[in-house]
This record gives structure tokens, C-alpha cells and sequence, in this order.
């Protein structure tokens, strides 16, 4: 089963030192994904590389910041999400937390609000046909 959630986020100011130079990114909202995967068995967020492997947390996810008119984005820097909790999670609802840190290890701390979400199930041979599961790394 995997489930796409969407909603909208808030992220403080933070300081950082990225493609060109130091940096400091103003506090922003705008709209996000995240795909949670949850096999046959299983906690949802977990996944299984091979059957008899424990489950590690396993979630990709995307935001894109609100932009007024025409604009430009600019690659600054990237960096892992440390920490992510969502409260009351249900398929139209969820409030939580999540902080991040940036290839300079400056962290970053937001808001997330759940507004809606889509599920897929299908068997393991049905997301291979279908192409929901992929090998190598995903690109946009």
C-alpha cells in the first residue's frame, strides 16, 4: 500500500552555506508531498528491503515554497529530514512537526498541515507492471 499525503508547510529562517556561498533563507510556506509506503504486515512508513530484514523508516517527500506571479527558483542547498512527527494523522487531517538540516548542519524547523491523500493498493507483481516499483535513484 502506498499513500501520497498532501498539504501545506511553514519553515522558520534559517543561516546556511550552499552552491553559492553563505546564505540565509527567509522563513517560507507553500505545499508538500509525502509518500509513505507500507507492506503486506507492516507498519506504514516502513519498508522491507528483503523479507527477513527488520523495516526501516521509509518516506520520500517534496515541498515547493508559494510563488507570487512569475518566478525564478534558484538551487541554494539540500539537506536530510532529522525529525518528523505528525499528530492525528487520517486520510484528510494531521497536524506536526519536522526539522532539517542543510549541508552546512544548520537546522531548520517547520510545520506540516495534512489537507488530504491518496491511496494505492496492489500486490507485488501489480506495481512492478505498473511501474510503482522503481530501481535506481528518482529523478524529476
Amino acid at each position: 500500500m502506498v499513500t501520497e499525503y498532501f498539504g501545506e508547510y511553514t519553515v522558520t529562517s534559517y543561516n546556511g552555506d550552499g552552491v553559492g556561498g553563505l546564505y540565509t533563507a527567509a522563513a517560507t510556506n507553500g505545499c508538500f508531498f509525502l509518500i509513505l509506503e507500507q507492506p503486506v504486515g507492516g507498519s506504514i512508513g516502513q519498508h522491507r528491503a528483503r523479507p527477513l530484514q527488520a523495516p526501516t523508516p521509509n518516506a520520500f517527500g517534496d515541498g515547493e515554497p508559494n510563488e507570487p506571479g512569475t518566478e525564478a527558483e534558484t538551487f541554494l542547498d539540500e539537506g536530510s529530514i532529522t525529525s518528523l512527527t505528525i499528530n492525528n494523522l487520517t486520510p484528510t487531517t494531521g497536524t506536526g512537526n519536522f526539522s532539517f538540516t542543510n549541508s552546512s548542519d544548520s537546522t531548520a524547523t517547520g510545520m506540516i498541515t495534512i489537507t488530504g491523500s491518496q491511496t494505492i493498493t496492489a500486490s507485488p507483481d501489480a506495481r512492478r507492471r505498473f511501474g510503482f516499483v522503481r530501481s535506481g535513484p528518482r529523478t524529476r
